[in-house]
């Protein structure tokens, strides 16, 4: 499974990563709430500079720990400051 950013105009999905579809493939759209920050940003550069924070810190863990931290991030949960 792969998760993607992408809109929907109402009838096609516009990714905004290259990303092939195959036809009539089953996808899984979560609509966020207004409220919900993580999934509202666009900045997308901001986003690369956390990954990037969690590389450097990804020395301080054993690998057991950074598969269930980028696990986390890929399923979009939002650790508080």
């Amino acid at each position: 499974m792969k998760m993607i950013e992408a809109y929907i105009d109402g009838t096609n999905v516009k990714p905004l990563e290259n990303y092939t579809f195959n036809p009539n493939q089953k996808v899984f759209i979560t609509i966020p709430s207004s409220d919900d920050e993580y999934f509202l940003q666009q900045d997308k550069e901001h986003r690369q500079n956390q990954f990037k924070a969690l590389e450097q810190l990804s020395t301080l863990f054993d690998k057991n720990e950074v598969s269930a931290i980028e696990e986390s991030f890929n399923a979009g949960i939002k650790f508080k400051n």
